[in-house]
């Protein structure tokens, strides 16, 4: 198992790492999370950035996307923001398709881990699940987690800074890891056919460790 994340990436630059970085690897399963900050949170900061610095996005359907939303280099960052808020599903829903095609290409498999922050109630989830129809239809094996914190009624124990009343910091520390780990498994059990897409393999006779 490779492990190419990295903090603060945004599925573009995600995107690009799986379509270039990945390809020498020879990679069976492309894991991919999605979390607020993929579908929500930040989307469209690395898009941003590339357009304020005249940076070729690179991918034709990008260039496309981003000329239909008329964003130009002098725009302010608020304006470009909300410049690109009607198309943030078809941009998330572009570069999802054009991977899943890419990976399928190299004989292997995307799957998409929907992943929570620890945050109260329900907060999290419709924050990710206000992004689905980026991946809906596309044929691609999705992993709900974004209900793993649902179990417990105080959340505050698997926040990265437990004891600081004041941190914001929504992601979880290791007990919070391993909590979610669980659900995985849980999933995976419930799930055959993700399963069968991670492991590659009968989903009765893969030993999964928890």
């Amino acid at each position: 198992m490779l492990n190419f994340a990295c903090p603060g990436y945004t599925l573009p630059q995600v995107f690009d790492t799986a379509i270039e970085d990945v390809r020498p690897y020879d990679a069976d399963v492309y894991l991919l999370e999605v979390s607020e900050r993929t579908l929500f949170r930040q989307w469209d900061a690395q898009l941003i950035q590339l357009v304020q610095r005249g940076i070729d996005p690179k991918y034709d359907f990008l260039r496309k996307l981003l000329q239909q939303a008329n964003v130009s280099r002098s725009d302010s960052r608020v304006d470009l923001h909300t410049k690109l808020a009607p198309y943030r599903i078809a941009i998330l829903r572009g570069m999802l398709q054009a991977l899943n095609a890419e990976v399928a290409r190299r004989h292997a498999t995307l799957v998409l881990l929907l992943f929570p922050a620890v945050e109260p109630g329900d907060l999290s989830a419709r924050r990710i699940h206000s992004g689905e129809g980026a991946y809906e239809g596309l044929n691609i094996p999705v992993i709900d987690l974004t209900d793993s914190f649902d179990r417990t009624s105080n959340r505050q124990p698997y926040l990265a800074a437990p004891d600081d009343p004041s941190n914001l910091d929504v992601h979880p520390n290791g007990r919070g890891f391993a909590l979610i780990l669980d659900d995985l498994y849980r999933k995976l059990q419930a799930q055959q056919d993700s399963m069968v897409a991670m492991t590659g393999g009968d989903p009765g006779g893969v030993p999964i460790s928890k």
